[in-house]
């Protein structure tokens, strides 16, 4: 294979990296983001149950009642799809990142196999 080729797809896979590595960068964040609010959601959701509730709830009684809510499921289906996305675009971009190696790789022996000659 040629060695300007070579290059030119290495350079073409750098900008791809960098690109899908923002991506990532976006969707780690909002993932984590999410994952770190599931606390303060159960809590403000516990305590609208204790609000409703006529008499004094336990907290583990509030807490299974806020859980089993509409807005904590719809909560974790969020949590869920970003933590997906996450892994989506972690998984393109380890490929992308193992392709770059590996023609980095093709391009340093043929650069080796021109010396020899």
């Amino acid at each position: 294979m040629e060695i300007s080729k070579l290059e030119s797809q290495l350079y073409k896979l750098a900008s791809s990296v960098e690109t899908l590595g923002e991506e990532h960068a976006i969707a780690k964040g909002e993932y984590e983001n999410i994952k770190d609010l599931s606390k303060d959601i159960l809590a403000s959701m516990m305590m609208e149950e204790d609000v409703r509730a006529s008499s004094k709830t336990s907290e583990a009684k509030l807490e299974r009642l806020a859980r089993c809510s509409k807005g904590w499921v719809k909560h974790r289906e969020g949590l869920f799809n970003a933590r997906t996305k996450f892994l989506q675009v972690d998984a393109k971009l380890i490929a992308l990142k193992l392709m770059h190696e590996s023609i980095r790789s093709i391009l340093s022996v043929e650069k080796e196999k021109m010396k020899m000659i």
